[in-house]
């Protein structure tokens, strides 16, 4: 991405597509507070779920207008499961739909950052 010349704010948004497939982004709580707990809430919606990254990636209300986007230039079935989650989140930057799933992981991120600088 680098060498192709490419602006900041679109390699900011690229990290966030890197920061989800690593793992790091906390999208889960308990009492506000992070937690090893194995039901934690959703930081977008504080639905009471076992599975973090599929709730918020694919399954939260909170994004269902960005996630019906992505689903219809990625061509991945719309199955919420984790075989969806991991071709969503290891898409190539040559896939059709790479930029939507950089825009839906780039709002996430964000939004989990500022739930965590407001608590």
């Amino acid at each position: 991405m680098l060498h192709a010349d490419v602006n900041w704010s679109c390699l900011r948004d690229v990290r966030s597509l890197v920061r989800f497939r690593c793992g790091i982004v906390t999208v889960s709580h308990r009492n506000h507070k992070c937690s090893q707990a194995r039901v934690q809430g959703c930081v977008f919606c504080n639905s009471s779920v076992s599975d973090f990254y599929l709730h918020s990636v694919l399954c939260c209300s909170k994004w269902d207008a960005l996630r019906s986007l992505v689903f219809s230039k990625v061509g991945v079935p719309a199955l919420l499961n984790r075989t969806t989650l991991y071709r969503l989140l290891n898409i190539m930057p040559s896939d059709l739909g790479f930029m939507d799933v950089v825009t839906l992981c780039s709002a996430l991120d964000g939004a989990a950052d500022l739930f965590w600088r407001e608590k």
